[in-house]
């Protein structure tokens, strides 16, 4: 069989015809499984579009199928208490820090939803004894403040910062203090 792009290959793999770029690609898309993020959040985040490529790769890594099924909307999903509104906008800071710190350091550019430093961010929160978060949820949550499907506000009380809608009921107020945020 020729060698093919690894964007029309199927179960055939050629190292040969492969770029630098197409492998870092796949080690990127198989850290992002590896973590748990959705087969389709790997596809966008990866940009690899042959599906039959990493569902092969999910079911090496998982030993199973992927999840099928409809994905959440918003990070709002993710938001059933104030223990994971907190751990969400604790989430949203440390990735913030490490995209700007590592991946764009000026502090005028604006957020981009980087791989690399989602990746990152998870690894580093659950060493800080916040295992539990989901990276889709995390996924969410950076892409949700970054196109500004949710507004992230900073509470006038204790000064930190989270997910605010007033129509949800831990997200009315701050999940740290317990502060009302007046819109």
């Amino acid at each position: 069989m020729p060698c093919q792009s690894p964007q029309s290959m199927g179960s055939h793999w050629c190292l040969t015809s492969m770029k630098i770029k197409d492998i870092k690609n796949i080690k990127i898309a198989c850290e992002l499984m590896e973590s748990g993020l959705r087969l389709p959040l790997v596809n966008s985040l990866s940009g690899i579009d042959n599906k039959r490529l990493l569902r092969g790769l999910w079911n090496e890594i998982h030993g199973c199928r992927p999840n099928p099924g409809k994905l959440p909307s918003s990070v709002v999903s993710y938001i059933n208490d104030y223990q994971s509104a907190a751990d969400i906008a604790g989430f949203i800071a440390l990735y913030r820090s490490i995209y700007l710190n590592t991946i764009n350091n000026s502090a005028y550019a604006g957020m981009a939803l980087d791989p690399s430093a989602l990746l990152e961010t998870w690894y580093e929160f659950g060493k800080l004894g916040r295992p539990s978060l989901d990276i889709n949820a995390g996924y969410y949550a950076i892409r949700d403040v970054i196109f500004e499907i949710v507004l992230y506000v900073t509470c006038r009380t204790c000064t930190a910062s989270f997910i605010y809608d007033p129509a949800k009921r831990y997200t009315e107020r701050c999940p740290y203090c317990k502060t009302l945020h007046l819109g």
